[in-house]
């Protein structure tokens, strides 16, 4: 047979398919849905069920949920089986039976049989998913889908099709468990072509029968039939209208973060209520609030407090609260448990409320009084609408103000409620009136106006400029005077800005919850609890120990002279500096880890670097003995030598002087920092025979067989080791040989290894010792720089149990829509980065084309690792941390007996902990044995291939990263919170904070340092010879700008800046465009009241705005001395200076401060 003759048999079989699909008759239509309890949301499925006299089957009422908690990570297995086992329950009645299945609490149907049966039949399939814009749970399955108009993914919350189909495609799942993943499984069988043709599975592209809402809200609208005389009463229907695919779909559902809409939309849809009609499915009475006067709370706050009922504008907060005594005289059947919000959507916990109807602290305010409501058969739905004008109070009234009229919460009382507070507000708090009920179940109480929402976001951007400031002078200042102005540095603070504000707000969150003593954990996160409750409880016993924990663990790492009674020839360099690096991972002159070869990224490979001190090397070398700093520096020495049992006050001075010399001497062979970014030129990878040939005053392989005896890992002479700046360690072998050739110099090098271990433990010991940390750094920095003590226990906490504690911050503070929000975000800059690069003309042809495969291949990480979601995974991770409990006995003078306390133990270092256990001071033996547990953790990878999708920070931090080993970019969920990023912002603001900071970090991948590895992760030059000195050009006019600011008499290091320079600049350029093409599509303009600034300006504010700050003068210069990053006022300037847009924005003229006539641009 010929091929033409095959190929038109293939037709005509193909048109028979379509026919049968086509022609397939339904003989009924089931609704099945999996609902095992009954809640509000199940009841108004159920309702919309009845209203169209649809056929239904609730599966698993009343059975335990063990799908897992998928409204925060992924799950929904149990759905699968339910189905599958009723599927096979009906199996004799499968033929041309079709089912719809839905889930049921967020879902609202709304049409009858015939007319779901007849958009089923348009599609000529056997099977029918709803589609939805987002790939869930796994975003890398995107690339595999077909490409197609419309919405592309698979959402597993509706399907219909033929029982007969249905019951092959669940059957498939016969091995999946309860807590795996309903969609997932859904959306791989729907991936494979096979499945997909031999099932007839289509998916519901333009919402012609389903609408998931989940960043859908803006394209769909209500709209009402005519009114419908009926025989027995008037009918009018509501629909569901999509204005981008001019459909009426009829199973809707509130999927992800579209809970709150589906609310909305829920008054209206399924016959629930007609603008003609008003409410068509009740005759329920109305029901008489008793007088409950909320503004009454709002003004005892005097300040802006979380008002119950603010719909949808959560963006109040108040350094004054008020506690609940204050507010019980009055309303006493009223109690409101106040708490600190962070700009989430309230949830309710039951077990926060005791029998008598008391909530506990934790519990939201508006969310308490729903709940007193609902124990009175009251449901309540809120709105805000209507604003009204304002009379100016004319002797009170500040017009320099914007928005003055919200600083008259006192002066005007009666023009602000006018103004702010909805008329029918103070109606509802009449003893006779009757709360007015607009449809079913839902009563109208509004509290606010919406301009009140409007004015405090836009009141919270005003509030921070300074407008008398010309923004083509000085910018910064323009976008940061107010704020500036507003907020003093915090006592104890030598730095103060929106990155310290929200790293507090973090920790507040965790405090709160680590506190909560109702609140459950999983076993990792139990772990962490401990770890900080010893750390809060470490004041109790430390200052009745004082030097003592410190005393031992000198003694145990081999001593020092400072105490006296030092056997100086007895002490060995190679033993000691084995044990205190590679036993206790604590100690200087140098360090090692293990990590991934930079030169072959998929292995893990020893490296070593050169140490660091307190201070940076410039305060060493440029400053005299008796500068005020240095002078600061050796009275702390002195004082914790003196502390430690050191003797007299002057010879403890002269061996620490001495101490400080050596650490001079060290400091002039360092390397500067500014040197080290060349990672081609420090990168040295060698055997550690050689190593031992560079540096020989220890034997390196003796060395590192002690550090991987535990996991019994030999080493080698032939073991590889990557060294960066071999000539730091050949410099550093002859200074210590130098020390040890005489019992004096030994004798230095002994107390100054010692002070190295000393030094960073002081914050551990009793408080004589902080309080001489304190003074010095009071005169470093210009501020003790110390924080509350649970600050203090949270950061540390963090710093060794990070996804423990991301675990618990994740679920207290992160919004789920956040981060597929910002996936769509980063691939939006991601995109512009691109084209930018694709336009590049100083580029040749082949380096551009490899850039542009580099781009493309950057891996994005949001929020946090999943993992931290799945319990019995984050257990794992933290397996081997074991919490053991040591009977305390009778010792210093302890008036207590037979009390528990907690020491953390790790494994295969049993015998070196057993030395640790000294009694009582658990916290101090904790941070030790951390330091074991991180070392420990090193160790294990060294034969393992990377893991290039490991987080290198933990969920709370706020901060971001590249990592150039795994040409990847992560953005922790402690960034992603306001002001960088909101949801609810208008994305002008995300786009100019946090958008910037995402193109920021995609920079880094081609700034100065991250352009030497490739799209593996590779170091090695894959530029042409070329391109790469035009690059050097374009980086040098970055150079010589950021090294002419000046900031008192010190200039900012334009070398030392250079990486992070580009990377501000390249990350505007990409977040600009990015916005400004959203814009263009979208087609939204959103302005908000009282902000005269288009959308480019609120771009800039945006971005200029989070980088507001206020410094010491000390502060700024360790800033200027060590850091990578331009002080916040200059990397404002900097960058948009060289900014055209920026320039066009503002319209600053050319020449001005502004916009100079030379700009440097590479990205």
């Amino acid at each position: 047979m010929d091929k033409s003759k095959l190929i038109a048999i293939f037709f005509i079989l193909l048109s028979l398919i379509e026919i049968v699909l086509t022609t397939r008759k339904v003989k009924d239509l089931i609704v099945v849905s999996v609902s095992t309890h009954i809640t509000d949301g199940f009841e108004r499925f159920n309702r919309s069920l009845k209203i169209y006299g649809l056929k239904s089957e609730i599966l698993g009422l009343n059975q335990p949920w063990k799908g897992g908690d998928v409204a925060r990570q992924s799950g929904g297995g149990q759905k699968i089986r339910l189905l599958r086992q009723y599927l096979e329950s009906i199996r004799n009645e499968h033929d041309n039976r079709l089912i719809l299945f839905t889930d049921s609490y967020d879902v609202i149907v709304n049409g009858n049989s015939d007319e779901i049966v007849k958009k089923f039949q348009t599609f000529n399939a056997n099977v029918v998913f709803s589609s939805e814009k987002y790939c869930w749970p796994d975003v890398s399955l995107a690339a595999s889908y077909p490409k197609s108009d419309g919405k592309r993914y698979l959402n597993s919350g509706g399907f219909i099709g033929f029982a007969t189909e249905l019951y092959k495609i669940v059957n498939l799942a016969q091995d999946l468990n309860d807590d795996d993943d309903d969609q997932l499984f859904y959306t791989k069988i729907y991936l494979e072509q096979k499945y997909r043709k031999h099932f007839g599975i289509r998916l519901d592209l333009n919402s012609n029968l389903f609408q998931n809402l989940n960043g859908e809200i803006g394209d769909v609208e209500i709209r009402f039939s005519p009114q419908q005389q009926g025989t027995n009463k008037n009918v009018a229907e509501t629909f569901l209208y999509n204005k981008k695919t001019q459909t009426f779909p009829l199973i809707i559902h509130g999927n992800g973060a579209s809970k709150i809409p589906l609310n909305s939309l829920g008054n209206y849809l399924a016959r629930s209520w007609h603008p003609s009609i008003g409410c068509q499915s009740c005759n329920e009475s109305r029901i008489q609030l008793e007088s409950i006067d909320f503004l009454y709370f709002f003004y005892r706050s005097r300040g802006i407090w979380n008002v119950p009922f603010i719909s949808s504008c959560y963006l109040i907060k108040s350094s004054t609260i008020l506690n609940q005594e204050n507010f019980q005289t009055k309303n006493q059947q009223w109690k409101f448990p106040l708490s600190y919000r962070n700009h989430q959507q309230p949830q309710h916990k039951n077990d926060d409320i005791d029998g008598n109807g008391n909530g506990g602290e934790s519990l939201d305010p508006e969310m308490y009084f729903c709940h007193i409501l609902r124990l009175n058969g009251i449901f309540m739905f809120v709105t805000n609408e209507n604003d009204y004008g304002h009379l100016a109070q004319m002797d009170t009234i500040d017009f320099q103000l914007k928005h003055s009229e919200f600083y008259e919460i006192y002066t005007n009382e009666i023009e602000w409620r006018k103004r702010y507070i909805h008329e029918n507000y103070t109606k509802n708090l009449l003893d006779d009136n009757i709360i007015e009920q607009p449809c079913h179940d839902v009563y109208w109480f509004p509290i606010v106006t919406p301009v009140f929402c409007q004015h405090l976001i836009g009141f919270s951007i005003i509030d921070s400029l300074d407008e008398s400031i010309n923004p083509c002078d000085d910018f910064y200042h323009y976008a940061c005077g107010g704020w500036i102005r507003k907020n003093p540095l915090p006592d104890s603070h030598a730095s103060w800005g929106t990155f310290g504000k929200l790293t507090q707000d973090n920790q507040l969150i965790l405090k709160n919850v680590f506190e909560d003593k109702k609140r459950k954990f999983s076993d990792a996160e139990r772990k962490a609890k401990i770890y900080y409750d010893s750390c809060m409880d470490r004041n109790k016993i430390i200052e009745k120990l004082k030097a003592k924990p410190m005393q031992e663990f000198i003694d145990l790492i081999g001593g020092w002279n400072i105490s006296g009674g030092f056997d100086v020839q007895a002490w060995s360099l190679q033993s000691k500096l084995t044990l205190m690096h590679n036993r206790y991972n604590r100690g200087g002159l140098f360090e090692w880890s293990v990590s991934a070869d930079e030169k072959d990224s998929t292995k893990n490979v020893l490296n070593l670097q050169q140490g660091s001190f307190i201070m940076s090397r410039d305060y060493y070398l440029n400053k005299t003995d008796n500068d005020e700093i240095i002078v600061a520096y050796l009275d702390f020495m002195t004082k914790v030598g003196v502390l430690l049992g050191g003797g007299d006050e002057s010879s403890t001075r002269m061996q620490m002087k001495k101490v400080l010399e050596f650490e001079r001497k060290i400091s002039k062979i360092l390397i500067p920092p500014e040197d080290l970014r060349d990672d081609q030129k420090t990168y040295h990878k060698m055997k550690l025979s050689e190593l031992n040939k560079l540096a020989p005053f220890i034997d390196w392989i003796g060395y590192f067989r002690e550090a991987f005896a535990p996991i019994k890992r030999e080493i080698n002479e032939n073991e590889s080791i990557v060294v960066y700046s071999p000539e730091f360690f050949s410099n550093l072998s002859k200074l210590i040989e130098q020390h040890l050739s005489d019992n004096d110099n030994k004798t230095i090098l002994v107390n100054t290894i010692v002070w190295s271990v000393v030094q960073p433990m002081v914050t551990y010991l009793s408080k004589p010792f902080r309080d001489a940390a304190k003074t010095f750094t009071q005169v470093l920095i210009g501020s003790e720089g110390s924080s509350s003590q649970w600050r203090y226990c949270i950061s540390d906490t963090s710093s060794v149990l990070g996804f423990a504690v991301g675990s618990i911050f994740v679920h207290s503070a992160f919004r789920g829509e956040s981060k597929n929000e910002s996936k769509i975000m980063i691939k939006q800059i991601k995109d512009a980065f691109k084209e930018h690069l694709d336009n590049l003309t100083w580029m040749d042809r082949q380096t551009l084309e490899l850039a542009m495969e580099k781009a493309d291949a950057i891996t994005d990480m949001i929020g946090f690792p999943d993992f931290i979601l799945n319990e019995k995974k984050l257990n794992k991770r933290y397996k081997d941390v074991s919490v053991n409990f040591y009977l305390k006995k009778r010792n210093y003078n302890y008036k207590e007996t037979n009390k528990n306390y907690k020491i953390f133990t790790f494994p295969n270092l049993q015998s070196i902990l057993t030395q640790l256990i000294v009694k009582d001071d658990q916290y101090f033996k904790n941070s030790i044995n951390a330091n074991i547990f991180l070392l420990n953790e090193y160790i294990k990878k060294i034969d393992k291939p990377t893991n290039k999708s490991e987080w290198d920070m933990a969920p709370p931090v706020v901060n971001a990263y590249y990592a150039p080993t795994k040409n990847q970019i992560a953005f922790p969920a402690g960034i992603l919170q306001p002001p960088f990023y909101d949801v609810n912002r208008p994305k002008a603001l995300n786009f100019g904070a946090m958008g910037v900071v995402m193109g920021h970090e995609l920079t880094h991948a081609f700034d100065d340092q991250g352009r030497e590895y490739d799209k593996k992760g590779n170091l090695h030059e894959w530029w042409q010879h070329g391109t790469i000195l035009k690059f050097k050009e374009r980086m040098k006019c970055f150079q010589e700008q950021y090294s002419k600011y000046q900031i008192g008499t010190d200039h900012v290091n334009g070398k030392q800046t250079l990486g992070e320079n580009v990377a501000d600049n390249g990350g505007l350029t990409s977040a600009f465009h990015a916005f400004t093409k959203w814009s263009k599509e979208s087609g939204e303009n959103i302005l908000l009241p009282g902000l005269n600034f288009t959308q480019n300006q609120l771009f800039f504010i945006g971005f200029a705005q989070v980088w507001c700050s206020v410094n010491t003068p000390e502060a700024l210069k360790i800033q200027i001395r060590n850091d990578p990053h331009t002080p916040s006022q200059y990397r404002v300037i900097g960058t948009l200076s060289n900014s055209p847009q920026f320039s066009d924005a503002f319209n600053c003229p050319k020449g001005s401060s502004m916009n100079p006539e030379q700009k440097c641009n590479i990205w």
